[in-house]
């Protein structure tokens, strides 16, 4: 073997990149890797032989926050996040380019999938008045929080990291057709 296509995921590419960089061994018999698809920043950074042929997390952050300021207008953000590397990381990156753009963030909240209670943000968000909530998280859980959101009487613009590509197998068909994400490529 001279090399991989592969994993998919971050968190895989990120625990498998020692084993080829051979690190055991000081690289003797390390192989090239390559992802298509793992998006963590980290993942190019764990060694000379792991290389990445999508953007970052990172990068889907910085086009977020433009569509948000450039395309919808938005000028009051709430944001929403999974508790995790990845949306803590997300939510680093974005937040600041938003008010880059003059774009407040008006709320940041955390959540824990299968845990989070959604209607309380969604209350409390639907008080704020924001123009969009930036959901970086998975299909799923955006698609509780948007339901949430529409019982609370509030009807913000959503946006999503690639992981909300998923709520289109949430919901009853069109239920979340509104709904804007970041992601590399996707023709359906």
């Amino acid at each position: 073997v001279v090399g991989v296509v592969g994993h998919t995921g971050s968190g895989q590419t990120l625990e498998a990149a020692p084993i080829y960089g051979d690190v055991e061994q000081a690289g003797r018999r390390a192989l090239v890797a390559v992802t298509p698809t793992a998006t963590n920043p980290a993942v190019t950074r764990t060694g000379d032989w792991v290389f990445r042929v999508c953007p970052t997390d990172d990068d889907a952050a910085r086009a977020l926050a433009r569509y948000a300021a450039d395309s919808i207008g938005a000028k009051r953000i709430a944001i929403v996040y999974r508790n995790d590397f990845f949306g803590r990381g997300f939510t680093r990156v974005i937040g600041p380019e938003l008010a880059r753009r003059g774009v407040s963030v008006v709320e940041r909240d955390p959540y824990l999938a299968g845990i989070t209670e959604y209607t309380a943000y969604a209350q409390r968000i639907a008080r704020r008045g924001v123009d969009a909530v930036v959901f970086a998280g998975s299909g799923p859980d955006a698609a509780e929080m948007i339901r949430a959101l529409r019982a609370a009487g509030a009807n913000p613009d959503i946006l999503g990291s690639d992981a909300v590509a998923d709520i289109r197998d949430a919901g009853a068909p069109g239920e979340f057709r509104d709904v804007r994400y970041a992601a590399f490529f996707d023709a359906e």
